[in-house]
């Protein structure tokens, strides 16, 4: 007998606020704990950025998420860093907390949920 597993999936709204730039690549990532803050995760895309508001939809397994964000405004495929650390690349992170996926949490029950973003620009 063979098992299969089902899972029941939702729909998650990511709603990316303030792009500020047309220039390179928006990278929408949504992770589950085990993945966050790696180059890996349950759904993502990357595309062509508009400036204003932008939404994306995707359909996860219901669980618990992070969502990350990341606008390569220079089209290098890396996130870069000023030589103080600080990002030069802007970036958010679902419930606009800090980059750990406690922060990040978000909750996409069988009704799904809607995040929003804050783009964060950095100042150079």
């Amino acid at each position: 007998m063979i098992a299969s597993i089902l899972f029941l999936m939702a729909p998650l709204t990511v709603i990316v606020e303030d792009v500020q730039s047309t220039e390179g690549q928006i990278y929408v990532s949504v992770q589950t704990e085990a993945d966050f803050g790696q180059q890996r995760g349950t759904a993502g895309t990357i595309v062509d950025p508009e400036t204003g508001n932008m939404q994306f939809d995707f359909d996860v397994p219901v669980g618990t998420y992070g969502v990350s964000i990341w606008h390569d405004d220079n089209a290098n495929g890396q996130f870069d860093f000023q030589e103080n650390g600080w990002p030069l690349d802007a970036y958010g992170v679902s419930n606009n907390g800090q980059y750990t996926f406690e922060d990040a949490a978000v909750e996409v029950g069988e009704n799904g949920a809607i995040v929003r973003i804050d783009m964060t620009y950095p100042r150079q």
